[in-house]
């Protein structure tokens, strides 16, 4: 009996916690914006993205509450076009972003930024090496060491340019402690396109087969590179594209993840997955373009466009044994054009999703940063437009009045219509107080038990608005 009781309770721990606070966030601006990437970290979240304040590009960090709040933002702007391509965290709940610079000059330099647990800047680094360089991958090696995958340019003569690509191991400063290089044709197409670290601590890394000519374009043909920690190859296979693929771009692996059991899923135009020595276990050609999330016990997430046409975004959940847990769509089309574009999507340690992207609100170019947090099977709650401060429009500033805020001892809520809820959360998210003063207009709340500094106040309104205030307490 007591054997059966253990093996319930610890049945029950592997269960998904259910996601707390679900929300639907587009933050309006002047500038046309865009999340790219987004990691999870202490209190809430670092995403990456850009922005078109004060560059053509600008890279953009940005440390979010866990309810979705901007607290900081960070624009980059070092040369005319900023570009971060990856986003990982950092062992001190920071984040280290990689991209590229191009300057007035026409020269691409490598580039990276790295962030504390608050998203401000702790150093920035421009590789100044050669013609051209971008870094396309960043890898936790172990919280303070990081691979870079990235390709790059080197004039020889001003007749000739060498082509390669590289992995780049680094500390926790931008220094580099080992580099290897890959040498490839004349032809200006990047090789590399994805890498993961496999469980012996080496790599595997997905490159496009070119050839030697530009009619390799269309070869049938895609790379696994097996290496070890140094970067040295251990063994390349090729493996068949589909059919269907007629040009390679098209079939280009963009991320790659390594399993439990040393066998790897790969996603791009299409999703495979190979075992340990690359041999193709399965494929599966229905899922288009799609961006993919590894949630661990074999298990993964992947949002794929529905084509044809794209007018929806198809959210799976699979196995690696290709077997389909569940799938949602989701419309994406208003007045018939895409007004939300999901760039990256990540499983919650509250059981839920998080996805950052675009939203559009018209047909024009102008862009607005989103973030979505669902719950396990990714509902959705209804969009709430905020400002840049994060206030919500739902709830009218002259239908509400707080006050006094900056607050002592207390603090008063008075609105026009019935209030439902009233929560406090500090700057990590963490839920301080939570009242349901149904039936009032106006509740008061004592401070005395909470330190100076700043909180979030979230209130609800009794017909669903909303809205979410900074104050704070002296």
């Amino acid at each position: 009996m007591i054997k059966q009781i253990i093996l319930i309770f610890l049945a029950y721990l592997t269960l998904p916690l259910p996601a707390q606070n679900t929300y639907y966030r587009i933050y309006d601006d002047a500038y046309t914006e865009f999340f790219r990437k987004v990691v999870e970290v202490k209190g809430g979240y670092m995403a990456m993205g850009a922005s078109s304040k004060y560059s053509m590009s600008d890279l953009t960090v940005y440390r979010l509450d866990s309810l979705g709040y901007i607290l900081h933002q960070t624009n980059y702007y070092p040369g005319v076009l900023n570009v971060g391509y990856d986003m990982v965290k950092c062992a001190d709940n920071g984040a280290l972003v990689a991209g590229y610079s191009l300057n007035s000059d026409g020269h691409k330099k490598a580039y990276l930024v790295r962030v504390d647990s608050m998203g401000a800047t702790k150093w920035e680094k421009l590789y100044e090496y050669n013609y051209l360089e971008e870094i396309h991958k960043v890898i936790s090696l172990d919280g303070n060491q990081y691979m870079l995958m990235g390709y790059g340019v080197d004039s020889v003569n001003p007749n000739f340019f060498f082509y390669y690509d590289f992995l780049r191991r680094i500390d926790d400063f931008g220094n580099i402690l080992t580099e290897k290089r890959y040498s490839r044709n004349e032809w200006n197409i990047p090789n590399f396109s994805a890498i993961t670290q496999t469980i012996d601590g080496g790599f595997m890394i997905a490159a496009r087969n070119l050839g030697a000519s530009p009619d390799s374009v269309y070869d049938d043909r895609i790379l696994l590179i097996k290496t070890n920690l140094q970067g040295d190859t251990i063994w390349t296979k090729k493996i068949p594209k589909p059919h269907m693929f007629r040009q390679f771009r098209e079939a280009a692996i963009s991320n790659i993840i390594s399993l439990p059991d040393g066998s790897f899923i790969g996603q791009g135009g299409y999703v495979f997955k190979a075992d340990s020595e690359g041999e193709i276990v399965w494929q599966d050609t229905s899922i288009y373009k799609a961006q993919m999330s590894y949630i661990g016990n074999n298990e993964f997430v992947l949002y794929n466009h529905v084509i044809p046409p794209i007018t929806s975004l198809q959210v799976l959940k699979m196995n690696g044994d290709h077997t389909l847990l569940w799938a949602n769509d989701y419309p994406m089309l208003s007045n018939g054009y895409v007004n939300y574009s999901p760039l990256h999507l990540i499983a919650t340690t509250d059981g839920g999703f998080t996805a950052v992207g675009g939203y559009r609100t018209d047909s024009s170019m102008q862009g607005d940063v989103s973030i979505i947090h669902t719950d396990c099977e990714l509902n959705i709650d209804n969009p709430i437009f905020c400002n840049a401060l994060g206030v919500p429009h739902s709830i009218s500033q002259d239908n509400i009045k707080i006050y006094p805020n900056p607050a002592q001892d207390y603090l008063t809520i008075s609105a026009d219509k019935l209030l439902q809820k009233v929560a406090i959360y500090n700057t990590n998210g963490k839920l301080l107080l939570l009242d349901e003063p149904k039936g009032k207009y106006e509740s008061r709340y004592s401070f005395s038990n909470l330190s100076q500094g700043l909180y979030f106040l979230k209130i609800n309104l009794i017909d669903g608005q909303e809205m979410t205030e900074k104050i704070i307490i002296e």
